[in-house]
C-alpha cells in the first residue's frame, strides 16, 4: 500500500483498499483520487476526488462527476434546462453544462478528522445517486 502526502487522503486510500473498491491515484496530481462506480442508469460513473492543500485547506475536498451527458447543438438549451431541475432537486450538488458541453456534477465538503474516510464515501455515494437518477432526464433532453 502507498500512502501520500495528505493524512486524509491516505485513510480514504486505506478505506478503498479495505473494502474492494476499484480506484486509481491520479498521475499528474497526487492530491487527486478517481473511483469508480456503476450505475442504474448510467454504466460506469467516475468520481474525481480532489483533497486539499497545506494546511487548513488539507481538511477540503471536492468530488466531480465529468461528462455525465453531453449537449448537441440541437439539446443545448432542454440540457440547460435539465441542470436546473437537477441543481433544485439535488441542492447540495451543483450540476453545469461546461465548455465542452459535457454536463459535470461537483459537491465539496469540510473533512472531519475522526470520519474522513467515511465521509468521503459518502460524498462520493452522494455525487454518484444523484448523478445516477439525473441521468434519464439528461437523456430525455436529448443529450447523449
Amino acid at each position: 500500500m502507498v500512502l501520500f502526502e495528505n493524512p486524509y487522503k491516505d485513510l480514504y486510500i486505506q478505506f478503498l483498499e479495505k473494502n474492494d473498491i476499484r480506484y486509481n491515484v491520479s498521475e499528474m496530481d497526487d492530491n487527486t483520487v478517481f473511483v469508480y462506480f456503476a450505475g442504474d442508469y448510467k454504466e460506469v460513473i467516475q468520481v474525481m476526488i480532489s483533497f486539499g492543500g497545506e494546511g487548513e485547506n488539507k481538511r477540503h475536498i471536492t468530488a466531480y462527476c465529468f461528462d455525465v451527458a453531453t449537449a448537441t447543438t440541437d439539446s443545448y438549451l432542454n440540457c440547460l434546462i435539465a441542470c436546473n431541475q437537477c441543481n433544485n432537486e439535488y441542492i447540495q450538488i451543483k450540476f453545469f453544462l461546461a465548455d465542452d458541453n459535457c454536463v459535470t456534477a461537483i459537491v465539496d465538503a469540510e473533512l472531519r478528522p475522526e470520519t474522513c474516510a467515511s465521509d468521503c464515501d459518502d460524498l462520493a455515494q452522494l455525487l454518484v445517486v444523484a448523478v445516477d437518477k439525473a441521468y434519464p432526464e439528461f437523456v430525455k433532453a436529448g443529450c447523449s
